[in-house]
């Protein structure tokens, strides 16, 4: 109390004026950090008082201070909430922008605020934006000015606001991001080469948006390893936001690779060698805590019922993890067993039943469930990445002579029709990888590459990423059998976008206010505080399903999307529909994002949210994105807009605003 007393009487006391040739212009405001301090520990007197020195914030507000005691026998504790205020007899508060897009313009709100006891004139100015406004207050009052500004080039931009008057003075800075105006395109192929057949040549496969923007990034990465070619597999487990349990499941198979694929995946190799064992128990304490009463396991964390097919696809990553030396907790571990064993299991599918019997060790289910999956994929004709996982599983099964030979016919699958669609397909690719190498190191391969700059490389079972290779450079196999993955990523040059773009995809978006009849209609022109509802509808070129597709809709810089989940935000409004092969939904700063993990039949998808119009100005709203997040060489783009706003008098800053 004693310290929090003495802190106050610090910020009370007045500052004394000095002299206006000595301090022309006012200390500009560029710290907001909303954590003013933290001491971990501070050792009191012998009365129980203490003080610490600090250099606060440039924040103009209330602020709270806890304390928290204990003794030094650690038996008592205690703790004290107190607040004070910084102030000054001027101040300005910049309704900043999270972010604008290049070329948008925007009315910043700027609030001046008198606090003195007195009536006071300033003179408001913001550096490089024309003439000054002028403001007089009474006593306590407060106002809101406007000041255009145009965001320039992609990059970090600065704006400073001034106050200045007999009475006191301010100077504030705010800095926002400015982005490209159009999304971020992406493209990976996977392919093998020979000696003989054609060079790999990025401008041959690669969009011509992409390979002729500014500053495209290719890279090719190379190896004597067919393995390269699961890396994308290992790359979605590792870093895939899925929550679910069966993920987690999966995710623990490329630790059970490590040796194989470090040298292959770098965000692998990451973790040294040392503690792979530490990261797999934990994983598996972490998985096993979302087990159930009856032994099994729910999809998602936290569900009461237990869910056969994930029960026995935990069951079987688990088997693996035990027969290459990790210790499994028993009473967990064999309460799965149990579940498994007592579950009926007539009506699951044939590879629930195979990762059953593959968990107990039932080689005859095993055979039997295999010859199932097998013909029921040929029946349906599905089944695509995971049926030749299944196909090469059969063959190690009943083949002892060939293996290697038939390990590569798989990993030329892998090339051919390169799908790592979700956690449960690449989650088979590697435990057919795991089966092969459980009694077979595979044979020493190595190839000779030539490279852009005319060298030849000689490649083993490591890989070698090729960087800033040029749109026409060639790559080439000289001997042996070459895998390579080419990875490009650009902000296109074009960022207007008056028509579809379509490449597999075709996106639209379309935005709509209410009328005062309550219909909505299609508008580009807005007002502060309106309620705008954006539609997006994605089709795609054929009825064959797809997998993984993410809908994206960058969010112009005037907008705020309104989140139905978060209580109070989307009073009023009616619920807007999604199509129901959404499964996960994402409401961002910039963005609104959409996941379908599986979208089967021809049918399009549409996607729709309200947003909020926050500033006034003109903003560019960058093309919606429909792409397939492992496969982004398939996308569509919707056309770009222009929205103009208006002002309803005061504007609405954001809640990180600099006070």
């Amino acid at each position: 109390a004693k310290a929090l007393a003495e802190v106050e009487a610090l910020w009370s006391e007045e500052i004394p004026e000095e002299d206006e040739a000595e301090s022309p212009q006012p200390r500009v405001r560029t710290n907001f950090n909303p954590l003013a301090v933290w001491r971990s520990a501070l050792r009191t007197d012998a009365q129980g008082n203490f003080s610490t020195i600090c250099t606060m914030p440039d924040t103009l507000t209330t602020y709270r201070v806890i304390a928290v005691a204990a003794d030094k026998e650690g038996g008592r504790f205690a703790t004290k909430e107190g607040q004070f205020t910084v102030n000054q007899p001027v101040m300005l508060s910049v309704g900043a922008p999270l972010f604008m897009h290049a070329g948008d313009v925007a009315q910043l709100p700027v609030t001046v605020t008198n606090n003195t006891p007195a009536e006071g004139t300033w003179q408001v100015q913001m550096a490089g934006g024309g003439e000054p406004q002028q403001v007089t207050l009474a006593a306590g009052a407060s106002t809101t000015l406007y000041f255009e500004v145009t965001a320039a080039q992609p990059g970090t931009q600065s704006c400073r606001w001034t106050a200045t008057g007999a009475t006191g003075e301010d100077a504030v800075q705010a800095q926002f991001e400015v982005r490209h105006p159009a999304p971020l395109l992406r493209e990976a192929h996977h392919l093998v080469l020979n000696p003989g057949q054609g060079a790999l040549v990025p401008r041959e496969k690669l969009a011509a948006e992409l390979s002729q923007a500014p500053g495209c990034e290719i890279e090719v990465s190379v190896s004597a390893n067919p393995l390269l070619h699961l890396q994308g597999g290992v790359d979605f487990l590792l870093e895939s936001p899925e929550g679910n349990t069966e993920y987690a499941a999966s995710a623990l198979l490329p630790w059970l690779l490590y040796d194989r694929l470090a040298p292959l995946c770098p965000r692998l190799a990451q973790t040294p060698a040392d503690r792979v064992r530490s990261t797999l128990t934990r994983s598996v304490e972490q998985l096993l805590s979302r087990q159930n009463e009856d032994g099994g396991l729910p999809f998602w964390p936290g569900a009461e019922q237990s869910n056969l097919w994930v029960s026995a696809h935990v069951a079987m990553v688990l088997r693996m993890a035990e027969e290459r030396g990790f210790d499994l907790p028993w009473p967990r571990w064999y309460k799965l067993l149990a579940y498994l064993e007592k579950a009926d299991m007539q009506n699951a599918g044939p590879l629930t039943r195979y990762e059953a019997a593959r968990a107990l060790q039932n080689r005859e289910a095993q055979r039997e469930a295999l010859k199932a999956a097998l013909a029921a994929m040929a029946e349906s004709q599905a089944g695509g990445s995971v049926r030749a996982d299944i196909e090469f599983l059969e063959y190690l099964r009943t083949n002892n002579d060939g293996r290697h030979e038939a390990f590569l016919r798989w990993m030329r699958t892998r090339a051919a029709d390169y799908r790592h669609q979700s956690s449960w397909g690449s989650a088979w690719s590697l435990y057919a990888l795991l089966t092969y190498v459980g009694d077979s190191r595979g044979a020493q391969v190595e190839a000779e590459v030539r490279t852009p700059d005319g060298f030849t490389m000689p490649l083993d079972r490591r890989v070698q990423t090729l960087q800033n290779v040029a749109p026409d450079a060639a790559v080439s196999a000289q001997s042996g059998t070459v895998y390579a993955v080419l990875r490009a990523k650009a902000r296109p040059q074009q960022t207007e976008y008056p028509g579809v773009t379509e490449h597999g995809l075709q996106m639209t978006r379309l935005y709509e206010k209410q009328g005062e009849d309550g219909i909505w209609r299609p508008a580009t022109e807005f007002a502060v505080g309106d309620v705008v509802r954006v539609s997006l509808t994605c089709a795609k070129a054929s009825g064959q399903e797809l997998l993984n597709l993410v809908l994206e809709d960058y969010l112009p810089s005037c907008l705020e999307a309104i989140n139905p989940a978060v209580p109070g935000q989307a009073t009023g409004l009616a619920p807007l529909d999604w199509s129901e092969c959404f499964d996960q939904r994402e409401y961002m700063v910039d963005c609104v994002r959409g996941f379908c993990t599986r979208w089967p039949g021809s049918d399009a998808v549409n996607m729709r949210y309200y947003a909020r119009v926050k500033r006034a100005g003109s903003a560019t709203a960058p093309p919606a994105q429909a792409r397939l997040l492992y496969e982004p060489q398939i996308y569509g783009l919707s056309p770009s807009a222009r929205l103009d706003v208006r002002t309803t008098g005061v504007g609405v800053g954001d809640s990180r605003s600099p006070q």
